[in-house]
């Protein structure tokens, strides 16, 4: 008869302690993009080594397996490079910045291909909405000012599909 395997966290902890972490980082994403227009390497790159000490405990048994998203290593990583190499043109012919590129391509490494696919088109409409409230906002004489500001610095691509990502996980906690 077969034992059950007892992990160090419970199933239900490392989910918990899995989703805090990964709204921590969606919102961090948006206050820096929407703030600054920046995503600082060292919080994609803190992201990309606790996913790593993450799945690396999966395969040893020290934690149970993530119910969010795909738990194939091997998976993510690939879903990592597709965004690398899908987004870079992008990137080099100035559509959207690198920050930009990285995020999607931790975000993937985070939850799969698919998933962040879908926050990838969940997130341009939240741009496109975003795009559409700065253009009307420039059309009124009182906010003209402050409006044309947020339009002078690029738009936060990035902050707009963490936001998609963290009504995700909202949605997905309850």
């Amino acid at each position: 008869m077969l034992m059950p395997t007892t992990y160090w966290l419970s199933s239900d902890l490392a989910a918990l302690i899995w989703a805090a972490l990964f709204i921590g980082f969606a919102l961090h994403t948006i206050v820096s993009d929407f703030i600054y227009r920046r995503i600082p390497n060292l919080s994609l790159l803190v992201v990309l080594v606790c996913q790593s000490i993450w799945l690396i405990g999966e395969k040893l048994g020290v934690f149970p397996e993530s119910t969010w998203g795909s738990s194939s290593a091997l998976m993510l990583i690939g879903a990592f490079f597709f965004y690398l190499l899908v987004l870079f043109p992008l990137w080099m012919k100035g559509i959207i910045g690198g920050g930009d590129v990285k995020y999607m391509a931790t975000l993937a490494y985070l939850i799969g291909l698919s998933q962040s696919f879908y926050l990838l088109l969940f997130g341009s409409l939240i741009i496109g909405i975003y795009a559409l409230l700065i253009t009307f906002l420039e059309s009124i004489p009182l906010f003209y000012l402050r409006a044309s500001a947020y339009r002078a610095k690029k738009l936060p691509y990035a902050g707009c599909i963490a936001l998609a990502a963290l009504i995700w996980a909202i949605t997905k906690i309850f």
